[in-house]
């Protein structure tokens, strides 16, 4: 079995197990903030055309960049902002949202076919997931600001994060603390550039956005929990339930 589908069946175990009781999961839409330059999406494997601001984004929609453009996304349900650079192509893999009476539980699937992926993710509901995937692994967020690569390269500013990388068959997980970065031939992750904390910073100020400022917890985060095994990573993380 591949990397891949290991994940995605363990995705749909979990999942079945959370969310098994009497409630089921809405799709919400993810609308476009602010668009610098021109970009293109796709929507239902059709034709890319123009991307206007504003647009309502769904599952199986993608949206693409070009070399001097670059597109916010609100994700919708609280859940956070993403930033698509430029020269990228992601796709909405899965947007939902599911009333659980005691809390709303998301589900928020993405997947960077090409390019940089900046995001900036809430403190989310303990049954929640943020994941990321990338030609070369998956990424899954808890409460962080992040920068992720096509290459599979992570760099985490505030909060905690991990990916999953494909390794002799299994999976490999990496927990990326604040301020640190991974890429897939890392024994371990180590501290982040200067350059790359930075960059993640100014992601979100081109549009309006609150600035953020490099070490202060403008986020609530919450401990990393593999994607792959669900534990929770010693250490890992900042105050979260």
């Amino acid at each position: 079995m591949s990397f891949e589908l290991k994940y995605v069946a363990f995705i749909a175990i979990s999942a079945f197990l959370t969310f098994a009781s009497n409630t089921q999961a809405a799709d919400r839409s993810v609308s476009v903030d602010a668009i610098e330059g021109t970009a293109q999406y796709s929507t239902g494997g059709g034709p890319f055309m123009a991307l206007p601001s504003g647009a309502k984004l769904k599952a199986g929609d993608v949206i693409r960049t070009d070399s001097r453009s670059r597109v916010s996304l609100n994700l919708g349900s609280g859940v956070g902002t993403a930033v698509i650079g430029p020269t990228s192509t992601v796709a909405v893999d899965k947007v939902t949202a599911t009333d659980t009476g005691a809390e709303k539980v998301t589900e928020t699937q993405l997947d960077l076919r090409a390019g940089r992926l900046y995001g900036k993710v809430n403190k989310l509901a303990k049954a929640s997931r943020f994941e990321v995937k990338t030609p070369r692994g998956i990424a899954g967020i808890r409460g962080t600001t992040f920068s992720i690569t096509d290459t599979g390269c992570l760099t985490v500013g505030e909060g905690t994060a991990g990916m999953a990388y494909p390794a002799n068959g299994g999976v490999r997980t990496q927990v990326v603390n604040a301020n640190s970065a991974v890429c897939p031939d890392d024994a371990a992750p180590h501290p982040a550039a200067p350059d790359e904390l930075q960059a993640i910073i100014d992601a979100f100020r081109w549009f309006g956005a609150p600035p953020l400022t490099a070490g202060a917890p403008v986020l609530g985060t919450e401990t990393f929990v593999s994607p792959t095994t669900g534990a929770k990573a010693p250490g890992a993380g900042g105050g979260g339930d």
